[in-house]
């Protein structure tokens, strides 16, 4: 499910949080029966699991529904500002058009690899090992994405694995086996990810705070000033990190 703008799900908040933890929803709703024509109380239940993509320019975001997802945060640099003002000119471009239809080419063959993933277990022979910050409630829901992260990254790999049988009930079992290479690539991903979804600031709120940091610290050298003495007000933050007063 992709969803443009966080506010688009303000009604359905409490059901996508509630199939993404329970894996299911069950809504009562008052309907009449077709034999009867009575009203009377029916249950729907929509199985899960399912995946949630929301994109929203606000900083401050309900606890309970960010714990549950994922943060990538856009690069607002200068820097990437030239790079996609580039890409926008190249685009009109005979190379730009070419790029294109390539891109076309790219996403069918993303599409057909993902239909050769066939289902099977993972597991994790180093999950004992693992280690992760246990310092705040949140760990409880970001270890686990830790560790399914580990799980989906095995999975994509799963025809460079040697797949393996087990007898369960009856039933033959196919498996494979995380790796450490698998767990390496993770912490890359985690490192990155992870480590701003528990960072009490969001990443442009960061951002902002080590260029205000940045700027006493470049203007107390100047004036030989101590960063308690120094004082400084918007303006001078906007001048100096080229950000807008939205932005600040």
């Amino acid at each position: 499910m992709a969803i443009e703008e966080l506010d688009g799900m303000n009604g359905a908040v409490y059901s996508i949080r509630s199939i993404q933890s329970s894996k299911k929803i069950t809504i009562a709703y008052t309907g009449k029966d077709p034999v009867t024509g009575e009203l009377k109380t029916q249950d729907n239940t929509v199985e899960g699991p399912l995946m949630v993509f929301i994109t929203t320019t606000q900083v401050d975001i309900d606890g309970e529904t960010a714990s549950r997802f994922v943060f990538i945060s856009i690069d607002e640099s200068e820097e990437m500002t030239k790079k996609i003002l580039a890409k926008q000119r190249q685009s009109q471009t005979m190379e730009g058009m070419i790029n294109k239809l390539k891109a076309a080419e790219i996403i069918k063959k993303h599409k057909d690899a993902n239909k050769l993933l066939k289902s099977l277990h993972v597991f994790n022979p180093y999950a004992d090992l693992l280690t992760f910050t246990s310092k705040s409630l949140r760990a409880r829901r970001d270890h686990t994405k830790y560790l399914n992260l580990i799980l989906a990254i095995a999975y994509l790999f799963q025809h460079q694995r040697k797949t393996r049988t087990m007898d369960y009930g009856g039933k033959t079992i196919e498996y494979i086996s995380v790796t450490l290479g698998d767990i390496e690539k993770a912490n890359r991903i985690a490192n990155y990810v992870l480590g701003r979804s528990l960072d009490e600031l969001s990443p442009s709120s960061r951002k902002l705070l080590m260029l205000v940091q940045e700027m006493i610290v470049n203007a107390c050298k100047d004036k030989g000033a101590s960063a308690k003495e120094y004082r400084f007000n918007r303006r001078q933050i906007r001048e100096y990190s080229g950000w807008s007063d939205f932005q600040i």
